[in-house]
Protein backbone atom coordinates (compact mmCIF):
# COMPACT_ATOMS: atom_id res chain seq x y z
CA UNK A 1 0.00 0.00 0.00
CA UNK A 2 2.95 2.13 0.48
CA UNK A 3 3.94 1.89 -3.08
CA UNK A 4 0.31 3.13 -3.95
CA UNK A 5 0.33 6.06 -2.06
CA UNK A 6 4.31 7.20 -3.24
CA UNK A 7 2.03 6.85 -7.17
CA UNK A 8 -0.72 9.20 -5.73
CA UNK A 9 1.57 11.64 -4.07
CA UNK A 10 3.89 11.58 -6.94
CA UNK A 11 0.36 12.47 -9.80
CA UNK A 12 0.01 15.80 -8.34
CA UNK A 13 -3.13 17.58 -7.59
CA UNK A 14 -3.83 18.69 -11.37
CA UNK A 15 -3.66 15.07 -12.44
CA UNK A 16 -5.51 13.41 -10.07
CA UNK A 17 -8.20 16.07 -10.86
CA UNK A 18 -8.44 15.38 -14.25
CA UNK A 19 -8.63 11.46 -13.83
CA UNK A 20 -11.82 12.38 -11.30
CA UNK A 21 -13.57 14.43 -14.27
CA UNK A 22 -12.94 18.15 -12.25
CA UNK A 23 -12.85 21.25 -14.03
CA UNK A 24 -9.04 22.56 -14.08
CA UNK A 25 -7.44 25.76 -15.36
CA UNK A 26 -3.32 26.73 -15.30
CA UNK A 27 -3.97 27.06 -11.34
CA UNK A 28 -7.09 26.24 -10.14
CA UNK A 29 -10.20 23.32 -9.62
CA UNK A 30 -13.50 22.66 -8.79
CA UNK A 31 -15.53 21.26 -7.11
CA UNK A 32 -13.97 21.42 -4.25
CA UNK A 33 -13.79 17.71 -2.33
CA UNK A 34 -15.12 18.95 0.74
CA UNK A 35 -17.68 21.36 0.29
CA UNK A 36 -18.69 20.80 -3.17
CA UNK A 37 -18.53 24.21 -3.99
CA UNK A 38 -17.66 25.48 -7.93
CA UNK A 39 -16.84 29.01 -7.58
CA UNK A 40 -14.90 30.66 -4.53
CA UNK A 41 -17.14 32.88 -2.79
CA UNK A 42 -21.38 32.10 -3.60
CA UNK A 43 -22.40 35.52 -1.93
CA UNK A 44 -20.53 37.36 -3.70
CA UNK A 45 -21.19 35.78 -7.23
CA UNK A 46 -17.32 35.24 -7.68
CA UNK A 47 -16.95 32.96 -11.02
CA UNK A 48 -13.48 31.77 -10.18
CA UNK A 49 -13.24 27.85 -9.29
CA UNK A 50 -13.60 27.37 -5.86
CA UNK A 51 -9.55 25.61 -5.14
CA UNK A 52 -6.31 26.99 -5.92
CA UNK A 53 -3.33 24.26 -6.69
CA UNK A 54 -0.22 25.61 -4.37
CA UNK A 55 2.99 23.77 -4.12
CA UNK A 56 4.12 23.76 -7.21
CA UNK A 57 0.98 21.51 -8.40
CA UNK A 58 1.57 19.43 -4.99
CA UNK A 59 -0.64 21.26 -2.69
CA UNK A 60 -5.02 22.44 -2.74
CA UNK A 61 -6.97 24.75 -0.71
CA UNK A 62 -10.49 25.78 -1.27
CA UNK A 63 -11.28 29.41 -0.93
CA UNK A 64 -14.97 28.44 0.43
CA UNK A 65 -14.24 26.33 3.10
CA UNK A 66 -10.85 26.74 3.73
CA UNK A 67 -10.24 22.54 3.28
CA UNK A 68 -6.84 21.82 2.16
CA UNK A 69 -4.35 19.39 1.65
CA UNK A 70 -1.77 17.54 -0.66
CA UNK A 71 -1.87 15.10 -3.78
CA UNK A 72 -3.22 12.17 -1.41
CA UNK A 73 -5.59 14.13 0.68
CA UNK A 74 -7.29 14.76 -2.61
CA UNK A 75 -7.27 11.41 -3.82
CA UNK A 76 -9.02 10.24 -0.16
CA UNK A 77 -11.56 12.73 -0.43
CA UNK A 78 -12.51 12.09 -4.61
CA UNK A 79 -12.92 8.41 -3.52
CA UNK A 80 -14.39 8.55 -0.05
CA UNK A 81 -17.19 11.06 -0.08
CA UNK A 82 -14.94 14.21 0.82
CA UNK A 83 -13.04 13.05 3.87
CA UNK A 84 -9.90 11.44 4.50
CA UNK A 85 -10.01 7.99 5.42
CA UNK A 86 -8.58 7.44 9.15
CA UNK A 87 -7.25 3.38 9.61
CA UNK A 88 -5.76 1.18 7.34
CA UNK A 89 -9.28 -0.52 6.65
CA UNK A 90 -10.34 2.43 5.31
CA UNK A 91 -7.88 3.30 3.20
CA UNK A 92 -7.61 -0.16 1.67
CA UNK A 93 -11.23 -0.28 0.82
CA UNK A 94 -10.89 3.81 -1.00
CA UNK A 95 -8.21 2.59 -2.96
CA UNK A 96 -9.34 -1.10 -4.18
CA UNK A 97 -12.33 0.90 -5.69
CA UNK A 98 -10.22 3.81 -7.40
CA UNK A 99 -9.80 3.96 -10.96
CA UNK A 100 -6.55 2.75 -11.30
CA UNK A 101 -3.44 4.70 -11.66
CA UNK A 102 -1.60 5.52 -15.03
CA UNK A 103 1.13 3.69 -15.30
CA UNK A 104 3.32 6.59 -16.70
CA UNK A 105 3.60 9.28 -13.94
CA UNK A 106 2.99 12.72 -15.12
CA UNK A 107 4.57 14.82 -12.83
CA UNK A 108 3.61 18.17 -12.35
CA UNK A 109 4.15 21.29 -14.51
CA UNK A 110 7.53 22.91 -14.24
CA UNK A 111 8.27 25.38 -11.73
CA UNK A 112 9.10 29.30 -12.83
CA UNK A 113 12.99 30.28 -12.89
CA UNK A 114 14.64 30.74 -9.59
CA UNK A 115 17.22 32.91 -8.08
CA UNK A 116 19.93 30.61 -8.31
CA UNK A 117 19.92 31.51 -12.11
CA UNK A 118 22.11 34.49 -11.42
CA UNK A 119 24.86 31.89 -9.75
CA UNK A 120 24.86 30.05 -12.47
CA UNK A 121 22.50 27.26 -11.21
CA UNK A 122 20.83 24.76 -13.42
CA UNK A 123 16.87 25.72 -12.82
CA UNK A 124 13.05 26.14 -14.47
CA UNK A 125 13.10 22.12 -14.30
CA UNK A 126 10.37 19.44 -13.79
CA UNK A 127 10.18 18.46 -10.15
CA UNK A 128 11.14 14.50 -9.26
CA UNK A 129 8.48 12.42 -9.10
CA UNK A 130 7.92 10.54 -5.37
CA UNK A 131 8.77 7.35 -6.76
CA UNK A 132 12.20 8.29 -7.82
CA UNK A 133 13.50 10.16 -4.55
CA UNK A 134 12.34 7.12 -2.94
CA UNK A 135 14.73 4.78 -5.52
CA UNK A 136 17.29 7.02 -5.37
CA UNK A 137 16.99 6.82 -0.85
CA UNK A 138 16.63 3.00 -1.07
CA UNK A 139 19.83 3.28 -3.31
CA UNK A 140 21.91 4.70 -0.89
CA UNK A 141 24.48 3.78 1.17
CA UNK A 142 23.66 3.93 4.83
CA UNK A 143 28.19 3.80 5.55
CA UNK A 144 30.64 6.46 4.15
CA UNK A 145 32.68 6.56 1.66
CA UNK A 146 36.33 6.83 2.71
CA UNK A 147 36.95 10.44 1.29
CA UNK A 148 34.24 11.22 4.36
CA UNK A 149 36.03 10.42 7.18
CA UNK A 150 37.86 13.59 8.23
CA UNK A 151 34.82 15.83 7.17
CA UNK A 152 32.50 13.63 9.55
CA UNK A 153 35.04 13.89 12.43
CA UNK A 154 35.77 17.59 12.07
CA UNK A 155 31.26 17.99 11.66
CA UNK A 156 30.52 15.54 14.22
CA UNK A 157 33.63 14.93 17.06
CA UNK A 158 31.84 13.89 19.60
CA UNK A 159 29.92 11.16 18.20
CA UNK A 160 30.87 7.58 16.12
CA UNK A 161 30.34 6.44 12.71
CA UNK A 162 28.24 3.70 13.86
CA UNK A 163 26.20 6.73 15.92
CA UNK A 164 25.68 8.96 12.80
CA UNK A 165 24.39 5.46 10.60
CA UNK A 166 22.19 4.22 13.69
CA UNK A 167 20.30 7.68 13.33
CA UNK A 168 18.92 6.55 10.20
CA UNK A 169 18.18 9.83 9.19
CA UNK A 170 21.28 10.25 6.58
CA UNK A 171 22.07 8.58 3.61
CA UNK A 172 25.08 8.44 1.33
CA UNK A 173 24.10 9.09 -2.42
CA UNK A 174 25.80 6.47 -5.00
CA UNK A 175 28.76 7.54 -7.08
CA UNK A 176 27.12 6.14 -10.48
CA UNK A 177 23.84 8.21 -9.68
CA UNK A 178 22.71 9.57 -13.62
CA UNK A 179 19.92 11.33 -12.76
CA UNK A 180 18.57 14.52 -14.75
CA UNK A 181 17.42 16.46 -11.11
CA UNK A 182 19.96 15.07 -9.57
CA UNK A 183 23.88 15.29 -11.24
CA UNK A 184 26.42 15.91 -8.90
CA UNK A 185 27.72 12.71 -6.96
CA UNK A 186 30.93 13.43 -4.86
CA UNK A 187 30.42 12.25 -1.23
CA UNK A 188 26.77 13.76 -0.93
CA UNK A 189 25.37 13.28 2.62
CA UNK A 190 21.39 13.13 1.97
CA UNK A 191 18.20 13.41 4.11
CA UNK A 192 14.73 12.66 2.72
CA UNK A 193 12.62 16.07 2.87
CA UNK A 194 8.87 16.14 4.20
CA UNK A 195 6.17 18.36 3.74
CA UNK A 196 3.79 19.48 7.28
CA UNK A 197 1.87 16.18 7.07
CA UNK A 198 5.03 13.96 6.84
CA UNK A 199 5.47 12.73 3.27
CA UNK A 200 8.39 12.51 1.25
CA UNK A 201 8.56 15.21 -1.13
CA UNK A 202 12.40 15.84 -2.02
CA UNK A 203 15.65 15.01 -0.87
CA UNK A 204 18.63 17.48 0.30
CA UNK A 205 22.06 16.89 -0.07
CA UNK A 206 25.38 17.92 2.06
CA UNK A 207 28.69 18.00 0.43
CA UNK A 208 31.22 16.15 2.61
CA UNK A 209 34.46 18.20 2.44
CA UNK A 210 36.00 20.25 0.45
CA UNK A 211 33.06 22.12 -1.85
CA UNK A 212 34.29 22.37 -5.57
CA UNK A 213 34.35 26.17 -6.76
CA UNK A 214 31.25 25.17 -9.12
CA UNK A 215 28.93 23.54 -6.65
CA UNK A 216 27.14 24.57 -3.86
CA UNK A 217 27.77 23.59 -0.53
CA UNK A 218 24.07 22.06 0.00
CA UNK A 219 21.42 21.69 -2.02
CA UNK A 220 18.01 20.42 -3.09
CA UNK A 221 16.83 18.50 -6.52
CA UNK A 222 18.15 20.25 -9.36
CA UNK A 223 16.27 23.59 -10.63
CA UNK A 224 13.31 22.88 -7.41
CA UNK A 225 12.89 25.49 -4.56
CA UNK A 226 12.72 23.89 -1.26
CA UNK A 227 9.41 26.34 -0.05
CA UNK A 228 7.24 24.26 2.50
CA UNK A 229 9.61 21.45 3.31
CA UNK A 230 11.87 20.24 6.70
CA UNK A 231 14.14 17.89 7.44
CA UNK A 232 12.83 15.25 10.49
CA UNK A 233 14.15 12.44 12.76
CA UNK A 234 11.56 9.46 12.82
CA UNK A 235 9.60 10.59 15.89
CA UNK A 236 9.11 14.23 14.18
CA UNK A 237 7.77 12.33 11.48
CA UNK A 238 5.41 9.85 13.31
CA UNK A 239 4.15 13.49 14.80
CA UNK A 240 3.35 15.29 11.66
CA UNK A 241 1.61 11.88 9.79
CA UNK A 242 -0.44 11.97 13.29
CA UNK A 243 0.20 8.46 15.00
CA UNK A 244 1.94 10.11 17.98
CA UNK A 245 2.05 13.05 20.22
CA UNK A 246 5.06 15.07 21.20
CA UNK A 247 5.60 17.64 24.10
CA UNK A 248 9.02 18.45 23.21
CA UNK A 249 10.31 19.69 19.41
CA UNK A 250 13.64 20.94 18.29
CA UNK A 251 14.54 22.83 15.77
CA UNK A 252 17.78 22.52 14.09
CA UNK A 253 19.44 25.06 11.29
CA UNK A 254 20.37 22.50 8.27
CA UNK A 255 20.96 19.07 7.44
CA UNK A 256 24.30 18.74 9.64
CA UNK A 257 22.77 20.53 13.25
CA UNK A 258 19.53 18.11 12.35
CA UNK A 259 21.41 14.91 12.42
CA UNK A 260 23.45 16.39 15.46
CA UNK A 261 20.85 16.55 17.45
CA UNK A 262 19.16 13.64 16.46
CA UNK A 263 21.78 11.54 17.56
CA UNK A 264 21.97 13.68 20.64
CA UNK A 265 18.67 13.03 21.41
CA UNK A 266 19.22 9.11 20.73
CA UNK A 267 22.20 9.57 23.42
CA UNK A 268 19.84 11.32 26.08
CA UNK A 269 17.60 8.49 25.76
CA UNK A 270 14.96 11.02 24.42
CA UNK A 271 13.22 8.67 21.58
CA UNK A 272 9.77 10.77 22.11
CA UNK A 273 11.53 14.30 21.02
CA UNK A 274 10.85 15.55 17.57
CA UNK A 275 13.46 16.75 15.38
CA UNK A 276 13.00 19.24 12.73
CA UNK A 277 15.36 20.05 10.25
CA UNK A 278 14.89 23.68 8.83
CA UNK A 279 16.52 25.02 5.63
CA UNK A 280 15.60 28.31 3.18
CA UNK A 281 11.56 28.10 2.80
CA UNK A 282 10.44 25.94 5.36
CA UNK A 283 8.29 28.39 7.73
CA UNK A 284 5.30 27.76 5.68
CA UNK A 285 5.29 24.43 6.47
CA UNK A 286 6.16 25.42 10.11
CA UNK A 287 2.85 26.87 10.52
CA UNK A 288 0.85 24.02 9.25
CA UNK A 289 2.19 21.56 11.30
CA UNK A 290 -0.21 20.04 13.71
CA UNK A 291 1.04 22.30 17.32
CA UNK A 292 -0.80 21.69 20.29
CA UNK A 293 1.24 23.28 23.29
CA UNK A 294 4.83 22.15 22.62
CA UNK A 295 8.22 23.10 24.45
CA UNK A 296 10.14 24.36 20.96
CA UNK A 297 13.82 24.35 21.39
CA UNK A 298 15.05 26.68 18.53
CA UNK A 299 19.09 25.81 18.02
CA UNK A 300 20.64 27.50 15.31
CA UNK A 301 24.54 28.41 14.79
CA UNK A 302 25.56 31.91 16.69
CA UNK A 303 26.16 33.83 14.24
CA UNK A 304 24.27 36.48 12.45
CA UNK A 305 22.76 33.72 9.64
CA UNK A 306 21.81 31.45 12.71
CA UNK A 307 19.87 34.76 14.14
CA UNK A 308 18.32 35.32 11.38
CA UNK A 309 16.91 31.75 10.91
CA UNK A 310 15.63 32.06 14.72
CA UNK A 311 13.78 35.07 13.70
CA UNK A 312 12.51 33.58 10.73
CA UNK A 313 10.97 30.36 12.98
CA UNK A 314 9.88 32.28 15.69
CA UNK A 315 6.97 34.21 13.14
CA UNK A 316 6.27 31.27 11.68
CA UNK A 317 5.30 29.17 15.63
CA UNK A 318 2.24 29.67 16.96
CA UNK A 319 1.88 32.36 19.38
CA UNK A 320 0.97 29.94 22.02
CA UNK A 321 4.05 27.41 22.03
CA UNK A 322 6.47 27.71 24.63
CA UNK A 323 9.97 29.07 22.94
CA UNK A 324 12.97 28.56 23.81
CA UNK A 325 16.20 29.60 22.06
CA UNK A 326 19.96 27.55 22.35
CA UNK A 327 22.54 27.84 19.70
CA UNK A 328 24.50 24.68 18.24
CA UNK A 329 28.07 23.74 20.36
Amino acid sequence: MDDKFQAISALGVEAIIRGHGGIVTSNSFSPCPACQAITRHTKRKDKRLACVIVQSGRGWLCLQCGAKGDSVDLFARLYNHGKRPTSKDEWRAVLSHAAPLPATLTPPRPLAPQDGASRGLPVGLMRPSHLEIRALWDKSFTVPPEGAYPWLAEKFPNYTIAEIIEAGIARWLPRDTELAWWPWQHRYLAMLAFDSKGYIQSLHGRVAGVVPPDKPKSRFPKGYSASGLVLANKTAVSWMKGKMKVANVVIAEGLTSTLATTMAMRKSDKWDWAVIGYTSGSGSAMKDMPWTTQTVYVLTDDDSAGNAYAEKISQALPSNLNLRRGHVR
